[in-house]
């Protein structure tokens, strides 16, 4: 085993920390690789690593949580500290573990105050490792809780700075529907877009009122040329973009942003939300809304970003996705 000395250098953000304290764990175990990864949703991300080059693994890496060592040993079906995985009955079928053509390993949960599990720290070598021993799963388990730690610091941090950043923009208000106007949409995302210590998903919601359809009547040339009357959109009126603000307040958390972007226009960021989660607010949504009276009618985009500095694409991705529902109920309304 390799001699393991603690130096500890001055530490910044809670991802200066957390990358410090994977390195301390391979400098342990000297394996090839130590990785933190994070669970979003049906997803593993690699959050960061450290490594000597063998493995082809980089931070922002995602595959299916089935296909990986950690769900098997999350779940316990395997042992957190095995030398030789290809021996182990319950990892030969993972793809993970042909692809990288792993030997070793060695998987401890990150697990948070609340008892959800962040992800996990993983350290990977190529061939067998007889010489690992339960002393370096304890130390491995220790590491895990430090980075448990510093992942609650900085949630908590930016709880309190997105706080902050609501009261500062509490005046930018929709006078219709007192939700926050575009203006704090952007500041807002601006700000998030910054952020890059915390590697925690959002996803992005925009939402289209349907407009109300009247008919061409009257004597326009329409009329007098004998062609058929053909439909006219018209904005929503305010009491369908009140009941829709009111029903977008009510399913939401009161960390998330909700906002007019437009008259016929709501856009939404749900922090901490995978596309899953996303999915059962908006059925909450449609439930809510469609108990209402006047009930409103409308398209719905969203996308996932895996931290604050993706949001700018998934604003993107879910923008085009809106206007791919409002093109499909339009084809189908025809």
């Amino acid at each position: 085993m390799a001699t393991f000395r603690f130096e500890s250098p001055a530490i910044g953000s809670s991802a200066d920390s957390a990358r410090h304290i994977l390195g301390l764990v391979r400098q342990r175990l000297a394996m090839g690789v130590v990785l933190l990864g994070q669970v979003q949703g049906d997803e593993w991300r690699v959050v960061d690593v450290d490594g000597d080059g063998t493995f082809p693994i980089e931070p922002g890496d995602a595959r299916s949580t089935e296909g990986t060592l950690c769900r098997r040993i999350l779940t316990g079906e395997g042992p957190r500290l095995t030398s030789d995985a290809g021996a182990v009955e319950a990892f030969r079928d993972v793809p993970e573990r042909a692809d990288l053509d792993i030997g070793a390993c060695l998987v401890v949960p990150v697990q948070l105050s609340d008892g959800s599990v962040y992800g996990a720290i993983c350290a990977f070598d190529r061939p067998a490792r007889p010489d690992l021993a339960p002393d370096d799963l304890f130390f491995v388990e220790a590491m895990a809780q430090l980075v448990a730690y510093e992942i609650e610091k900085e949630r908590d941090r930016v709880t309190e700075e997105r706080a902050l950043q609501q009261l500062r923009v509490a005046s930018a208000r929709d006078p219709l529907t007192h939700l926050l106007d575009h203006r704090a949409w952007e500041t807002i995302v601006a700000l998030e877009a910054q952020r890059t210590s915390l590697h925690d998903p959002a996803t992005v919601v925009r939402i289209d009122l349907e407009h109300e359809r009247g008919t061409e009547r009257g004597g326009g040339a329409g009329h007098r040329s004998g062609r058929p009357a053909q439909p006219l959109a018209r904005a929503p009126d305010d009491s369908l973009a009140r009941s829709l603000a009111e029903s977008l307040v009510a399913v939401a958390r009161s960390h998330d942003v909700v906002a007019r972007l437009g008259p016929s226009q709501f856009g939404a960021v749900l922090f901490g939300c995978s596309l899953k989660d996303a999915r059962r607010f908006l059925e909450r949504l449609e439930s809510r809304s469609t108990a209402t009276s006047p009930a409103p009618r409308y398209s719905v985009g969203m996308a996932a970003a895996t931290s604050g500095e993706d949001l700018p694409r998934a604003i993107a991705e879910a923008e085009r996705m809106l206007a791919e529902a409002k093109a499909a109920r339009s084809a189908s309304a025809a």
